[in-house]
């Protein structure tokens, strides 16, 4: 594929023996990846609640980016796969609180009665809870 690296170059983008050319493609992939960063984190909140074939949708285009962006430029987008892995938190944590309201809902709409249980089968079940044998 196509590649503005060089073999030798320095890891710092303004390094003597840089070309000047992927000194300015390497600070315009860090400025990229910083300025999608930064609107990704103002929008954490409403990411968070998405659904989760858009939060998948995002997230594949956010990664494809990055891959690219590494790929073509060498340069490590290790700041916006720390801000996809933020987004990605709290859709799952968002998504957890979501799931255990709508089952503390179920449960406690649910009508519960008490009956008997046979003393064998409430053994099992306090070993079986308790996890002795």
């Amino acid at each position: 594929g196509f590649s503005f690296r060089e073999e030798n170059a320095s890891e710092e983008p303004f390094a003597s023996g840089t070309s000047p050319l992927v000194a300015v493609v390497t600070a315009a992939a860090e400025l990229s990846s910083k300025s999608i960063s930064e609107l990704l984190r103002l929008r954490k909140d409403a990411h968070s609640l998405l659904s989760l074939e858009e939060m998948k949708r995002l997230w594949d285009k956010c990664m494809a980016f990055v891959s690219s962006l590494e790929e073509v430029t060498g340069y490590k987008a290790s700041a916006l796969r720390s801000t996809m892995l933020s987004q990605a938190k709290a859709f799952i944590e968002r998504q957890h609180d979501s799931n255990m309201s709508a089952m503390v809902a179920a449960l406690e709409s649910e009508r519960w009665a008490q009956c008997e249980v046979s003393t064998q089968r409430q053994a099992a079940l306090t070993r079986l809870c308790t996890g002795r044998k």
